[in-house]
């Protein structure tokens, strides 16, 4: 029910024609910190932004059809000829932590673990049966976490941004956990659509601004672990 209420407000609100001074941006579902910092690019360069969390096929498909005018996506996403890569905004990790005490140094060390997962999110292929690490797909990351202090999961893996925002959403301690093992990195770069037309210009100039001030890595800096 869930995922059918997810592509019809993104059907809907995709349909909606662009108007002046507005944008509707795109991200991945699971990476939070993209929301704030797409809100922060919008509003210096003096526009607002309708925003929309999906799938990374969806976002990506989203933005080359032209039903949006900027994504903050995975640098090595293919995108048409029509959409401009504006430069990396930050890195994207994905990794796994455990209780204060659990400190995971290797994949072999998370061997026979059973390690929560989000549901539908996109994870890392060697968090699986095969590699003899039990996953447990889950709602979400809050509880991801309330199992993992529970005890009932021995670690949870994800992007760090989404837990570090469940961590402080859900008030928990940070001694409480230990210190993230880190399995990927990604940058992660600002793609506009042409059709944006002259919004290009102050969209990157913005971005270099705000990357110079470092009001992006401020932001950032509240969904760290």
């Amino acid at each position: 029910m869930t995922r059918i209420l997810t592509a019809l407000c993104l059907s809907m609100l995709l349909a909606v024609p662009a108007v002046a001074g507005t944008v509707t941006a795109v991200t991945i579902d699971g990476l939070t910190c993209a929301a704030p910092v797409l809100d922060a690019i919008a509003q210096e360069a003096g526009l607002t932004t309708a925003l929309v969390s999906t799938s990374r096929e969806k976002a990506r498909a989203a933005l080359c059809s032209g039903q949006a005018d900027m994504a903050l996506l995975p640098a090595d996403v293919s995108v048409a000829k029509k959409i401009r890569n504006l430069g990396p905004v930050f890195t994207a990790e994905y990794g796994v932590i455990g209780r204060a005490g659990n400190y995971f140094r290797s994949l072999r060390e998370l061997g026979g673990k059973i390690v929560a997962v989000v549901r539908g999110e996109e994870k890392d292929e060697r968090i699986s049966k095969r590699k003899g690490i039990i996953p447990r797909p889950l709602a979400g990351y809050e509880q991801c976490l309330k199992l993992l202090l529970a005890g009932k999961v021995d670690a949870v893996a994800g992007d760090i941004c989404g837990m570090a925002h469940a961590v402080k959403k859900m008030r928990i301690p940070k001694q409480a956990l230990g210190t993230p093992f880190i399995l990927s990195s990604t940058p992660v770069c600002l793609f506009v659509s042409d059709g944006l037309g002259e919004n290009i210009r102050p969209i990157d100039e913005t971005l270099y601004l705000l990357k110079k001030k470092e009001t992006l890595r401020k932001i950032l800096a509240q969904y760290s672990l």
